[in-house]
């Protein structure tokens, strides 16, 4: 820490807008004083017991804990880089010899400093009253843990945004409010999003009665943190260095879609182990839905190393050594990124796979890869703005395939004949993926007309890019 803080220019310039060591120290202290008072308070004016109140006093604690590090951090976290984004003084810090990776820790840990002063105090009075109310110190110590590593991988993820936009961590708080409210429909779309939420696992950090212990699920789950603060440590590094080079490189972005497609299979196949509903497998109707939105999410997620390798294809030569990174070939990179997809289907047991399953989710993978990489070097080509470009691709060909059957099933009179999912919305790569793994025999069918006109539009895509190569490219190649 004295490394990232005292050694590192950016660190040290983030720790002297918030006061220096007096003000961190005086106000540690002067919190430290508050809550002693706080707890002796509680404990001499109410008429419970002793250690009846310093029970609950534990749980008020770990409420300042998530508030501390998750709010208050978070945000530091994210103005911080904003501030000197917004006040031109980025450009500046680039002239310094500090290396990239270290003035990202100096951002992450410098301008948290006062947030983690505050999580060591309130560590230190949580502690005072776990010893008071007799119950075991290692669920405290634990859940302190689980929540810190929580805390920084956010700050990571809210830090590499934060470079290019001024809502990562306003945009953090509103995802986490959402999540608390929505009784936890996302996690039953996307269950590897509870893999993350690791203060959310099992009976949650906030239960100290039942105890918790480093099982599995917990392990699996900081592996995870970890490998992807260290994969956005280097994207962000990346980042800082300069405006136009490229956070994600093939290699990068292949190397964090195989972490999520890991998770995906981990999320579903040992839901038990990360879920904060109720022991026990998630019903079959659930588990359905997660399957389709798991393997649409690393679909989604695999456009990030196909469209780097384009991008990185179209720089001069100059650019390209300037980009630092892992250059690969788009097309060896649509075929990687196609392999890595492909493992989602191990989120399946085989004896719940429905016949060809595995043959139809592969050709929707390739079909979708295909054309978007084509569709991403038409839009490099004519300079259409890439991401723009391929939300309005996703939208036409995934949303409103999707739209038109609802319209569909409502204009129906018939109710037996409204279950029934026509092959209009089979055009959309999600439709096809739920009537490939559905039980629903109102929905589940052998036919492909559907996925012949995903393949059909991978087609047109590679017409329309090669229909417009200039000709002095089609004579040398």
């Amino acid at each position: 820490m004295n490394a990232i803080l005292f050694d590192n220019s950016v660190g040290w310039a983030q720790y002297k807008l918030l006061g220096g060591w007096k003000n961190l120290l005086a106000t540690s202290i002067g919190y430290l004083v508050i809550g002693i008072l706080v707890i002796y308070a509680m404990v001499k004016g109410l008429r419970e017991p002793a250690q009846t109140v310093l029970t609950g006093m534990i749980f008020f604690f770990l409420v300042i804990q998530v508030i501390a590090l998750l709010l208050y951090g978070t945000m530091r976290v994210g103005g911080a880089v904003r501030a000197d984004v917004t006040a031109k003084l980025l450009e500046s810090h680039r002239l310094m010899p500090t290396p990239p990776i270290t003035a990202v820790l100096g951002y992450l840990f410098g301008s948290a400093a006062q947030a983690l002063s505050f999580y060591l105090v309130t560590f230190v009075l949580g502690a005072v009253c776990v010893a008071g109310s007799g119950t075991r110190l290692q669920p405290w110590v634990f859940s302190n843990l689980v929540l810190l590593l929580f805390a920084v991988f956010v700050w990571m993820m809210v830090m590499f945004f934060s470079f290019r936009s001024g809502g990562a961590a306003l945009g953090f708080v509103i995802g986490m409010a959402f999540m608390v409210t929505s009784s936890g429909a996302p996690l039953a779309l996307l269950p590897a999003i509870n893999v993350l939420l690791s203060p959310m696992i099992g009976s949650t950090i906030f239960d100290m009665r039942t105890g918790m212990a480093l099982d599995v699920g917990y392990l699996i789950a900081a592996i995870v943190q970890v490998l992807l603060i260290l994969i956005y440590l280097v994207a962000s590094g990346r980042r800082y260095s300069r405006d136009d080079t490229l956070s994600f490189d093939a290699g990068l972005g292949l190397l964090l879609l195989a972490v999520w497609t890991a998770v995906s299979v981990l999320a579903i196949r040992r839901h038990s182990e990360f879920s904060w509903r109720p022991r026990g497998s998630i019903p079959w109707r659930y588990e359905e839905i997660a399957v389709v939105g798991s393997i649409s999410s690393v679909l989604l997620l695999a456009i990030l190393p196909v469209s780097s390798a384009l991008r990185a294809a179209a720089l001069p030569p100059r650019k390209r050594i300037a980009n630092r990174g892992w250059h690969i070939p788009p097309w060896l990179t649509v075929i990687a990124a196609l392999a890595v997809a492909s493992l989602t289907i191990l989120c399946v047991q085989p004896l719940l796979r429905q016949r060809y399953a595995e043959l139809r989710t592969v050709i929707v993978a390739t079909a979708f890869l295909v054309s978007a990489r084509f569709m991403l070097g038409v839009a490099h080509r004519f300079k259409f703005g890439p991401r723009k470009f391929m939300i309005a691709w996703l939208f036409l060909t995934w949303l409103l395939p999707l739209v038109a059957e609802t319209i569909r099933s409502a204009t129906i009179a018939d109710e037996d004949e409204s279950r029934h999912m026509s092959q209009i919305g089979m055009i959309s790569p999600p439709g096809e993926l739920y009537q490939i793994w559905t039980r629903n025999p109102w929905v589940h069918t052998d036919d492909f007309t559907g996925l012949a006109v995903q393949c059909l539009i991978a087609v047109g895509a590679a017409s329309l890019y090669y229909s417009t190569q200039p000709r002095s490219t089609r004579a040398t190649s």
